[in-house]
C-alpha cells in the first residue's frame, strides 16, 4: 500500500508498507518522474546529509514506521508521517520490535564466528560508489528547483 505525502519545498514522498517493510521514493510535486538517487528502506533508512534534505524512517523495523522529515531551513521543526498500514492478512517476513528502540545481538559460534575480512583497498570503491549514489541524489533535487523556477517565471 502506498500513500503520498507532501514534505515541503516542491518534494512528494511516496511512503510505501509492504510485508517487507517500509520504504520511500521521492519525486517532485506534480512531477511523474522519481527524484534519482533518493530513497530510503527499512534497511537504509536515512538519507545522506548531502542529500540536500532530511528524511529518515523512524521505528523501521516495528510495526508502525513513521517519516521524518525536514526541508526547510532555519528554525523550522522536523514533520513526522505515518505510514500506512499492512492489509489485512498480510504480516511483515521479518520479526517486527515495539518502538524500535532496542537492537537484537547475535552472537555467531563456529566458523561462522571468524567473520568475513573484505580485502584491502576495496572499502574505497564502496565510498566512491555512495558519494556518486549522494552526488545523482543532490544534483536531482537541484534540476526539480531549476525548472519550477522556470516553470514560475514568466515569459517576456
Amino acid at each position: 500500500m502506498t500513500v503520498k505525502q507532501n514534505i515541503g519545498a516542491g518534494t512528494m514522498a511516496l511512503m510505501t508498507i509492504s510485508p517487507s517493510g517500509p520504504s520511500v521514493l521521492f519525486q517532485g510535486s506534480g512531477e511523474d518522474k522519481l527524484i534519482p538517487g533518493l530513497s530510503l528502506s527499512r534497511t537504509h533508512p536515512k538519507l545522506p546529509a548531502s542529500a540536500g534534505i532530511v528524511a529518515e524512517i523512524l521505528d523501521p523495523n516495528s510495526a508502525s514506521p513513521r517519516l521524518l522529515t525536514k526541508t526547510q531551513g532555519g528554525g523550522q521543526p522536523a514533520a513526522v508521517a505515518a505510514f500506512p498500514k499492512l492489509p489485512k492478512g498480510c504480516s511483515f517476513t521479518y520479526r517486527t520490535g515495539g518502538s524500535g528502540s532496542g537492537q537484537t545481538t547475535v552472537v555467531p559460534k563456529g566458523g561462522v564466528a571468524a567473520g568475513y575480512e573484505a580485502p584491502a583497498g576495496h572499502g574505497d570503491t564502496l565510498l566512491a560508489v555512495g558519494g556518486a549514489t549522494a552526488a545523482l541524489g543532490a544534483a536531482g533535487i537541484a534540476f526539480v528547483a531549476l525548472r519550477r523556477k522556470a516553470a514560475a517565471t514568466p515569459t517576456r
